[in-house]
């Protein structure tokens, strides 16, 4: 492995690295700013949008404007007071969803599980010179949705670059404990683990444990919509209970139902962790 190459992703912080093979390959023509620094994972394009709309990026030595097209392998330069330090400071926090919450987007008569936060106490930093702590909340992103009948562990964040890792990367496992109505065969175990077909999409590879007569333990690369339930009907399994306990290296632990804690920085870059967190923007 490349010496310049840092395993943190965070280690963007102290100053430029060397271009690498992903970054060679890139299509050379010119492209969007915001979108050129979300391709290097250095934020979301969002959030990038956010810097460049407060004067906060610099390329190529001129500062840029909104809409403004580069080279890919262009020179980024963020600031530090107004970029940096706002990207580290984003709220993150994980929530014990109890049944009959929807995790977003509630319908009529349903309840989301953000209104179980109490924001109050928590921080959450805007680019805005004025805003309202509810408004700047509800800038959090429900990464990983369970449905209503679930229950289990979910993350809110600000991070926009967090939120992707979860949701589009095979590479964070999402585990859960599911308990069955009936008592689970070891025909039934083998055909969970083996090759599976989602609707019309062949899903990539789960574990199935037995860990009693009628509790499994699956571990999932993606989450598609009621995977597990649908899955578990195909094959004759009436699910009676849903957890999701763990994802990647947060755990759900002792938190009780329909309580929340904050994510610490370290606990976030854990989950990003295993991405090759290769940057070419540096700070002023």
């Amino acid at each position: 492995m490349d010496g310049n190459v840092r395993n943190s992703p965070w280690d963007w912080y102290k100053g430029p690295q060397k271009a690498t093979r992903s970054i060679e390959r890139a299509p050379r023509l010119k492209q969007r700013v915001s979108k050129i620094i979300a391709l290097r994972e250095f934020c979301s394009r969002r959030e990038a949008e956010l810097l460049i709309s407060r004067s906060e990026v610099i390329v190529d030595g001129v500062r840029t404007q909104q809409g403004t097209k580069a080279d890919f392998d262009s020179e980024i330069q963020i600031g530090k007071i107004g970029g940096l330090i706002w990207l580290q400071s984003k709220s993150t926090v994980a929530l014990n969803k109890p049944r009959g919450y929807v995790s977003n987007l509630p319908l009529h008569g349903e309840v989301e599980a953000f209104s179980l936060l109490d924001v109050s106490g928590l921080h959450f930093p805007s680019m805005k010179k004025q805003s309202k702590t509810e408004n700047d909340a509800r800038q959090l992103s429900v990464c990983g949705r369970l449905d209503k009948n679930s229950r289990g562990l979910i993350v809110l964040t600000q991070d926009g670059i967090l939120a992707r890792v979860i949701v589009a990367s095979d590479f964070v496992l999402k585990t859960y404990l599911v308990e069955v109505e009936s008592v689970v065969t070891k025909c039934d175990l083998e055909r969970l683990n083996g090759p599976c077909n989602f609707l019309t999409d062949v899903i990539r590879p789960i574990r199935v444990r037995l860990l009693a007569p009628s509790l499994l333990e699956f571990v999932l690369r993606e989450g598609k919509n009621r995977q597990i339930r649908r899955i578990c009907d195909q094959m004759g399994l009436n699910v009676v209970d849903l957890m999701r306990v763990r994802l990647g290296k947060s755990e759900l632990g002792s938190l009780p139902e329909g309580s929340w804690r904050t994510v610490s920085k370290l606990e976030g870059d854990a989950l990003k962790e295993p991405r090759s967190f290769r940057h070419r923007v540096s700070r002023l």
